[in-house]
């Protein structure tokens, strides 16, 4: 399906997923959402479905969306990397969308971010305090569209509390910015068990 010179893959379509993610996307009150679903037979996935409907809603909808992808770079990262990783990800996705006051008012901007991109023993803990701490996002009078991919691979019991504080400081920086939140899943795990507990 073509949109802008981007097509959308005919198979996600057919499926009926861009559809699922579209009505995601054109929710008016904050919902957290999980697509979970690996297709053995094509050799796709929620991960591979969530990236294309990101790219595809950048091109179709710039104006009225903005889209934050939260990913881990690589699929094999150590679980008890993968929350600092993808609270990362969510930090350098926010950074441009901080209003320029906060700069001036003592708050954060790209060079109060260099204390969590050291990467310290307690840089999760520092970087859930920069979350926290940031302002309504400037979207310009957009939308926001968040989705996450990769929560799957802290699969670990050594990473639960880290799970359970990215989880939350990602439905709070959502939900101030009046967005939408999907996260992508191959399977029901101990941690979409654990989203449903948290955000029930």
């Amino acid at each position: 399906m073509y949109v802008d010179g981007y097509e959308y893959p005919l198979h996600l379509y057919k499926n009926g997923v861009q559809q699922r993610l579209q009505d995601m996307a054109d929710e008016t009150h904050l919902r957290v959402h999980m697509l979970i679903f690996k297709d053995e037979k094509h050799g796709y996935d929620a991960s591979y479905a969530g990236q294309e409907f990101a790219k595809f809603l950048r091109v179709h909808s710039q104006r009225t969306t903005v889209v934050l992808r939260v990913y881990v770079k690589h699929p094999k990262t150590p679980p008890e990397s993968v929350p600092v990783q993808l609270l990362g990800s969510l930090i350098w996705n926010t950074i441009n969308l901080v209003p320029d006051e906060f700069e001036t008012s003592g708050g954060l901007r790209r060079r109060h971010f260099k204390a969590f991109e050291r990467r310290g023993p307690d840089s999760f803990e520092k970087g859930v305090g920069l979350l926290s701490a940031l302002p309504r996002l400037n979207l310009g009078g957009r939308k926001l569209f968040c989705i996450v991919d990769g929560l799957e691979l802290a699969e670990d019991y050594t990473t639960l509390d880290q799970v359970r504080g990215l989880v939350r400081v990602l439905r709070d920086v959502v939900a101030w910015n009046h967005g939408q939140l999907v996260y992508t899943f191959s399977k029901e795990s101990s941690i979409t068990h654990l989203i449903r507990m948290l955000l029930s």
